[in-house]
């Protein structure tokens, strides 16, 4: 199995459509069990949750990754269930993390996506790194457009924001 796949699968007009959600941005941090307080050590960026049903045409694009990313991993197999909006301006950053959760209805989590829509002309920072199997980091150099599907409990980061903004969409896929 690969360590991830990537390239451009969403059209303009996807990308358009997502940015213009309806929703509202909060503050992304990482929620510890049993406290109320985010972590924004862990992780700081603008967050909005966007309903993955109101997205089929994209769904169809994300779920049709991955056969190239897994020949195992067939359509019928696996649905998306969430999509975060994310913008990451100055500072923002998500430190080393997997994905992988069971949701209350114990459905899990397999596989994660990152979408970019949207770069600054001046960004720095802002880089995806991954590990592969024996904790070598890999640096992702992500364009507009640009999915990235993997495995959700591989561990990733996304290196602070030091100058302009990056716009993603974070999509997970789960077990029908």
């Amino acid at each position: 199995m690969k360590l991830y796949i990537k390239q451009p699968v969403l059209s303009q007009d996807d990308v358009k459509a997502l940015m213009n959600a309806q929703g509202k941005f909060t503050s992304a941090g990482v929620y510890r069990r049993g406290n109320s307080l985010t972590d924004r050590k862990a992780r700081s960026a603008s967050v909005k949750q966007i309903h993955p049903k109101n997205f089929p045409q994209v769904n169809e694009k994300l779920i049709g990754l991955l056969t190239q990313f897994d020949p195992k991993a067939t359509s019928d197999k696996y649905y998306v269930k969430e999509y975060n909006y994310l913008i990451y301006n100055v500072g923002d950053h998500f430190k080393w993390h997997r994905d992988v959760i069971k949701a209350k209805d114990n459905k899990v989590r397999r596989f994660s996506t990152t979408t970019v829509l949207s770069l600054s002309d001046d960004l720095e920072g802002g880089d995806f790194g991954i590990k592969d199997g024996t904790g070598f980091e890999v640096n992702v150099n992500l364009q507009e457009r640009d999915t990235l599907l993997f495995d959700s409990n591989t561990e990733h980061q996304v290196y602070p924001v030091t100058k302009g903004k990056r716009v993603v969409l974070v999509a997970w896929i789960y077990d029908k």
